[in-house]
């Protein structure tokens, strides 16, 4: 899965051990080179692991290839992994893992470090290394698609609010490129009139079978062209919303719920347009539509849910007018 994640995108740096062959490797995310891992029957400097032996050597490389990645700052870093050797026996990637996380925590680097952390492990891994204020994330975290709805004709507005600029750049392209950080897959979402405005950013063209349904027709269009995908939706019309915001949806996320949106922390008014929605929920909202309903609010309230309250009730702050957009058009 991050294998997939980080070669889709660039600024991603550090190490990963995919198996091939039935064989662990080393993989450089930057220069996208492999080293054999796992130790052979001749290699005289092996770490064994259980059934498992690998090579020392290959040790000492992983660490040459984070302590140049470190310096580099990236986008994301990423240590595969924080395992028994570090936490156990002060050996494997431990001098170097512990420099990073230092760095990190002081603020020596700005951006993101990314650990793999053995579920058995990870409350050892946190006391260890003081992670209580990381970020825990699930496997599927990076496996949601986003969808940025462009579709609403923008009636209050006068013009289209996707086209508006708050970021020194289209608002559409500014929400593509906030959820392209934490997604494989990003699309926007519009009707086929729409469909020369947004250059070759990937598409999905709303359905003459959903027409007229508001946001939910943006939505099930969607589902039916990638049935079994869950999708992050974020409307156009929210230019205060921010990438901390996305990770705390995502984080949010539950096995157990059709879907988890932001909720207002003054008025408790669901936001629907800022929502992750699984694809279990698909089925429920296709026939919540054939009933002749389309409020994707009223939606929520038919199936299982989980809600998040933002850091600031500012980043919940839609603009649909064009006295709203003129007075938070410099951000």
């Amino acid at each position: 899965m991050l294998m997939k994640w980080a070669t889709a995108r660039p600024e991603v740096a550090g190490i990963l051990v995919p198996v091939i062959d039935g064989k662990r490797h080393l993989y450089d995310l930057s220069k996208k080179s492999y080293d054999l891992f796992e130790s052979d029957a001749g290699d005289e400097e092996f770490e064994e692991v259980g059934r498992f032996r690998f090579r020392k050597n290959i040790f000492e490389k992983a660490q040459n290839v984070l302590m140049e990645a470190v310096i580099e700052n990236p986008r994301w870093l990423i240590v595969d992994e924080v395992g028994k050797l570090e936490l156990h026996r002060n050996s494997g990637l431990k001098p170097v893992i512990s420099n990073i996380i230092s760095r990190y925590k002081v603020g020596m680097n700005n951006s993101t470090l990314i650990l793999c952390i053995r579920d058995y492990l990870l409350a050892e891994a946190i006391a260890r290394y003081e992670l209580q204020d990381a970020l825990v994330v699930k496997n599927d975290f990076f496996e949601v698609a986003g969808l940025v709805l462009c579709g609403g004709k923008s009636m209050r507005m006068g013009n289209d609010k996707a086209l508006i600029s708050y970021h020194g750049k289209p608002q559409f392209l500014h929400a593509y490129e906030m959820l392209g950080e934490l997604m494989n897959e990003v699309f926007i979402s519009c009707r086929p009139d729409q469909s020369l405005l947004f250059g070759k950013l990937p598409l999905i063209v709303d359905s003459d079978e959903f027409k007229d349904a508001g946001p939910m027709t943006g939505l099930l269009s969607a589902f039916r062209r990638y049935p079994g995908k869950s999708f992050f939706v974020l409307g156009c019309d929210y230019p205060f919303f921010r990438y901390e915001d996305c990770v705390q949806l995502m984080q949010a996320r539950d096995h157990g719920h059709g879907a988890v949106y932001m909720k207002h922390p003054v008025s408790g008014f669901a936001e629907p347009l800022l929502a992750v929605y699984e694809s279990g929920c698909s089925g429920m909202l296709l026939s919540y539509f054939k009933d002749g309903n389309t409020s994707l609010s009223r939606f929520l309230k038919t199936i299982r849910t989980g809600q998040v309250h933002p850091a600031s009730p500012e980043s919940l702050k839609s603009i649909d007018t064009k006295e709203d957009s003129e007075g938070n058009r410099k951000l």
